[in-house]
């Protein structure tokens, strides 16, 4: 298996990771269509308290995946990671440091994929308002 430092794989990882700009604007306009719900008077309050509740969670997983986004470009920018690591000791002397690339990326698609299922969650919920 070839590097996962290499730029070419890089510039994959950065455009997945690029594409939480798409998943903010969709939980951002079903957050939208539940207050317009609640405006028109088709859903209870607690309807939309669920809504907001699922939109700050797929928010928590849109923020992680945005700043993966722009560390991943710092990794390929600097093409090391040795120095990416000792900035992230200094910030965060707990969390275990040199963690290899592939463990980055899997990190990193699990976070895609939990953001795109809460956001698929939150579309879920503001239809099933609409529908009872």
């Amino acid at each position: 298996m070839s590097s996962l430092l290499d730029k070419d794989r890089g510039d994959v990882i950065v455009v997945l990771t690029g594409s939480w700009r798409y998943l903010a604007i969709a939980a951002i306009l079903a957050l939208l269509g539940q207050f317009a719900l609640l405006f028109h008077g088709s859903i209870s309050h607690l309807s939309l308290a669920v809504g907001v509740m699922l939109f700050f969670a797929s928010q928590y997983f849109i923020f992680r995946l945005c700043l993966d986004h722009h560390f991943f470009i710092l990794i390929y920018r600097q093409g090391d990671t040795q120095a990416f690591d000792d900035a992230l000791e200094h910030l965060f002397p707990q969390s275990s440091a040199g963690r290899s690339m592939e463990s980055r990326w899997a990190g990193t698609r699990k976070l895609f994929q939990r953001a795109s299922y809460a956001v698929t969650l939150l579309w879920g919920w503001l239809l099933f308002s609409l529908i009872f």
